[in-house]
């Protein structure tokens, strides 16, 4: 009896060190590949945040607009990249980024197209026509946005990157008031005759008039920096409207035009080009 419980201890404690020795080889191989995992995901990656600060504005200011009063959105910037080199000096650059885009401006217009809802005896009534007086406006779009960059290291401390973007609208605002003005209403189907009327003080929204997505062009400079760290400042240029393509609210295309300035991490690499 006593044979057989020293046996059983015996063979317990046995199963207990190699449970144990298992266990930690095991949980090096799983650090190790988690480690490895990691380099390979941070292998030529690099991280930014920054700020966008521009406008949601035609290529011209049309004639009869005059711009009183802008402030840039707080609009972040937060992005993943990875580089894909086809030599040490050039290499593409691919990537998903959070960002926002907005701004507030206020003008004085003449003659300024656009559709303003006023409420006469209870009841909203839409009128469309030419506005003369002041107009406030206010933009704010979330963007998830996949940036295509070819990036050409002209010395080791600078790059030029130039591309296109697509963005995904996550959220989108473009509001606004007018003011201390009159509309003249352009002649429809019910009536040829054109009418003035007063405007005080009205709101109006246009987001139900806003596409889901956006895309343009990318020009950006890079500066490093100490311990991988870098400076980024370019420009965001988008090629369409922002709104869709059978929207009369507005005469003429209202697109993305953005300066961006942000700082960046590149993960360190056994193969890094940036050294």
């Amino acid at each position: 009896m006593r044979r057989n419980t020293r046996l059983l201890i015996f063979l317990t404690f046995v199963l207990c060190a190699y449970t144990h020795v298992a266990f930690a080889y095991s949980l090096n191989e799983t650090k190790g590949r988690i480690g490895n995992a990691m380099m390979g995901f941070t292998r030529n990656a690099a991280v930014k945040v920054g700020l966008n600060f521009g406008a949601t504005t035609p290529t011209k200011i049309p004639y009869g607009v005059n711009a009183q009063a802008y402030a840039p959105n707080f609009a972040p910037v937060l992005g993943f990249y990875r580089s894909f080199h086809f030599t040490p000096a050039f290499a593409l650059q691919v990537g998903l980024q959070f960002e926002y885009k907005g701004m507030l401006v206020r003008a004085r217009v003449h003659d300024y197209y656009t559709e303003v809802n006023k409420e006469q005896d209870g009841v909203i009534v839409r009128f469309r026509g030419a506005f003369t007086g002041e107009i406030t406006t206010q933009v704010s779009n979330s963007y998830a946005t996949l940036p295509l960059l070819l990036s050409l290291r002209i010395t080791p401390g600078y790059a030029l990157k130039f591309g296109g973007y697509a963005s995904y609208v996550l959220s989108h605002s473009f509001a606004g008031t007018v003011e201390n003005g009159y509309v003249w209403t352009r002649p429809s189907d019910n009536t040829s005759v054109s009418n003035k009327v007063f405007i005080e003080r009205e709101e109006f929204s246009f987001n139900k008039e806003m596409k889901q997505w956006d895309a343009g062009l990318l020009l950006f400079g890079e500066h490093a920096l100490l311990n991988n760290f870098y400076l980024e400042a370019g420009l965001s240029l988008g090629l369409t409207s922002v709104f869709r393509r059978n929207f009369t609210g507005i005469s003429y295309p209202m697109q993305n035009i953005y300066l961006s300035l942000g700082i960046g991490y590149t993960f360190p690499s056994k193969a890094s080009h940036r050294e």
